[in-house]
């Protein structure tokens, strides 16, 4: 054993050296790793209240790693979300830049930053803006649901809305003479036979503002839905007369109609009266019952099948009913 404890200095030292030595050059093997860098998901830290982020750019790119042997499993990932952190002396210039490093991408230091695509992404911009208050005007929702023949007209609470938005953003809002917009109010509830005006309360329900214009609206805005059906027209249409009767009807009597066709007057909104179909449309029919008396003529009123919306004046064809001889 005194093999061991000989020399032990030299030993002792050796070892040391070995393991130093295995410690350099595991940390010299490196790996490359693609990664993307999502900069527009990013927080935009230390904002006073009446600031906000309105622009980061670039958004989205990718970086390419390199990444010590040891360190692989540090980046094991596909996205980086940066760290962007303000100081509040930076807010009045309105563009802050945070230079592409290790640190900002919350990388440990001896992970290399080696290329970037698009290329010459050297750094990540913040553009910050005071917050404004101030009004936009309304655009009235559209309604929708309503059945044929029935008019609707919106009137809002307000024509202007106060609205949240960075100053140079409202600035620009205003110049374009933009206006907020709301969500369809569906009134599918509302019977098509309305024969009076009818208003609906309800609160309009804001769209989502495009990311361009992301703004925030500060106050509830109501409305109201007149209701009403549309301007009544009427037409006079001539029809050709079908014969609705039993099949032991047909077959024990004989059955003829006076005239083959008939005239009636109809009514309903204008403009559906006006796109109104009467070959496609409308059926004229007599309803022939099975009791009425054979060998007789007989007035019978005319059945008008057709839109729900759709009225008529009543009128009235003759029939002859024969018995056909057994």
């Amino acid at each position: 054993m005194k093999w061991i404890t000989a020399h032990w200095e030299l030993k002792l030292v050796a070892g040391v050296l070995a393991v130093a030595l295995w410690v350099y050059t595991s940390g010299q093997v490196r790996v490359e790793r693609t990664v993307t860098v999502t900069a527009g998901e990013a927080p935009v830290k230390g904002l006073t209240a009446d600031y906000q982020a309105v622009h980061i750019r670039p958004r989205e790119f990718k970086v390419r790693l390199s990444v010590p042997m040891s360190r692989q499993v540090e980046v094991e990932f596909d996205t980086l979300v940066p760290r962007l952190e303000v100081r509040s002396d930076q807010l009045a210039a309105g563009l802050i830049s945070f230079p592409l490093t290790s640190a900002l991408l919350r990388l440990p230091n001896d992970i290399r930053i080696e290329a970037t695509e698009p290329e010459l992404v050297r750094e990540i911009e913040v553009q910050v803006d005071r917050v404004a208050e101030g009004l936009l005007p309304l655009e009235p929702p559209r309604v929708t649901g309503l059945a044929d023949g029935l008019l609707a007209t919106v009137v809002l609470d307000v024509t202007m809305v106060r609205v949240q938005a960075p100053a140079g953003l409202l600035e620009r809002l205003r110049a374009e003479g933009y206006r907020v917009r709301f969500q369809d109010i569906t009134l599918g509830q509302i019977p098509p036979d309305l024969a009076e005006p009818r208003v609906e309360r309800c609160t309009a329900i804001p769209l989502v503002p495009p990311q361009e214009a992301s703004y925030r609206i500060l106050q509830t805005v109501g409305a109201e839905v007149h209701i009403r059906p549309q301007d009544q027209d009427r037409r006079i249409l001539t029809l050709p007369l079908a014969i609705v009767a039993t099949p032991d009807l047909w077959r024990t009597s004989g059955i003829e109609l006076a005239q083959p066709r008939v005239t009636v007057t109809v009514r309903g909104p204008r403009n559906l009266l006006r796109d109104l179909r009467p070959e496609r449309d409308l059926t004229a029919a007599l309803l022939v019952p099975d009791d009425l008396p054979p060998n007789a003529l007989h007035e019978l009123p005319v059945r008008l099948i057709g839109p729900v919306w759709l009225e008529s004046d009543p009128v009235k064809a003759t029939l002859a009913l024969s018995r056909s001889p057994p």
